[in-house]
């Protein structure tokens, strides 16, 4: 019985810890973000809504590149669409 249990507990761990939609495409945008490169860290988070368009961290993430190359409208409204989607849990 305890030569089964390992292998059942090792694959139920990896199904559980699967990569989420977008994870690496995420984490490509914030080296990017990092780098201070935000028109490919743009790029990147546009790729990551795709693939998860529910992942608040990139929708955040390319509002503050926005606002950060100046685009200071485009920035703020991605950045307040965020707030009123995570505050209303849409």
């Amino acid at each position: 019985m305890k030569k089964l249990f390992f292998p059942i507990v090792f694959f139920a761990s990896i199904s559980i810890f699967a990569q989420s939609p977008g994870k690496d495409e995420l984490f490509k945008g914030n080296e990017r973000y990092r780098a201070k490169d935000y028109e490919e860290a743009i790029k990147w988070y546009n790729i990551t809504i795709e693939k998860n368009p529910k992942n608040g961290s990139a929708h955040l993430n390319r509002g503050n590149c926005k606002y950060l190359l100046n685009d200071k409208d485009g920035g703020l409204s991605r950045l307040d669409k965020e707030r009123r989607t995570r505050k209303h849990g849409r």
